[in-house]
């Protein structure tokens, strides 16, 4: 099961036990009961991290001991799938036109069209890092040319599979891939074009994804982010519950490897040899374009 991988860091030891939690409640409520969900649990981690004091040792833990593989079961890249997953995944590759009607009503995605432009810009190889519900996908896919190839991975089976139904939907060519972003099964300079949309905010180990994206990069290729400004909108309610203000969270998510702002990007970008030669700022969010320019 693929869950909040800000809980993946807190119960890296134990993952096991939330894996059940998290199964068993969804199991019993239904989609419709989120805030429900979202309160069980809440209840659930105060529970297992009682204090400011244990919070901060289940930090400091992951960033000590914590590595970029897949906890949750035998296979360190994914989960294992159940026949239920599979008919669910199946059912995702139908949902093209769900995500293009998306791509019509999405007030808050000023940036949408700007990212996609901008994916679209260099070469005719471009991989997508995480697809999730697959706007960012759709954006990119609706502006494709029949040339173009768009190799998203994901994680979830599930997400890869919204890749594979959003590209039938356009009638465009790629592929979705469940795998993981700390090891990608690519050769080194395989896309002229890397991106993700919001994906990065996602991401543990973000150090190592970002080595990955770099490595199958061609020379004078790009990496494009529509992302947010801070990693600590995503993670702001874990953070409330211990009584830590956003600038010590910032300096909590960096420690543990997670994706904290947009200046650590850059530091990151630059660590590889990366230039930023665009950025545009959507008001909480933003779409940077970096170029490599070595091999």
């Amino acid at each position: 099961m693929v869950f909040g991988e800000f809980r993946e860091i807190l119960f890296f030891r134990e993952v096991k036990e939330m894996i059940e939690f998290e199964t068993e409640l969804r199991a019993r409520l239904k989609p419709d009961e989120a805030e429900k969900a979202w309160a069980e649990t809440f209840e659930y981690i105060k529970e297992k991290i009682p204090d400011r004091e244990a919070f901060l040792k289940h930090l400091e833990d992951y960033a000590q001991n914590g590595k970029p593989v897949w906890y949750a079961g035998r296979n360190p890249c994914c989960d294992d799938l159940s026949d239920r997953q599979l008919v669910k995944a199946y059912a995702n590759l139908f949902r093209g036109i769900e995500r293009e009607k998306m791509l019509t009503n999405a007030s808050w995605a000023t940036h949408i069209n700007y990212y996609a432009e901008k994916v679209l810009e260099c070469g005719k190889m471009t991989l997508e890092m995480t697809v999730g519900a697959g706007l960012g996908t759709a954006a990119v896919a609706s502006k494709m040319s029949d040339s173009d190839f768009l190799t998203c991975v994901d994680i979830d089976f599930k997400c890869a599979k919204n890749a594979d139904g959003i590209l039938s939907h356009f009638g465009k060519r790629g592929v979705g891939i469940a795998t993981s972003l700390w090891n990608l099964p690519f050769d080194d300079e395989t896309f002229s074009t890397v991106c993700s949309h919001f994906g990065i905010d996602e991401c543990r180990e973000i150090d190592t994804v970002l080595s990955e994206t770099v490595r199958v990069l061609k020379p004078g290729g790009r990496i494009v982010f529509a992302s947010n400004e801070s990693g600590y909108r995503r993670t702001k309610h874990y953070f409330d519950m211990y009584g830590i203000d956003r600038t010590e969270a910032q300096n909590l998510l960096k420690q543990v490897r997670h994706y904290a702002d947009k200046q650590q990007i850059d530091d990151i970008m630059s660590k590889h040899g990366l230039t930023e030669i665009d950025y545009k700022s959507f008001g909480e969010r933003y779409v940077a374009v970096y170029k490599k320019t070595h091999k």
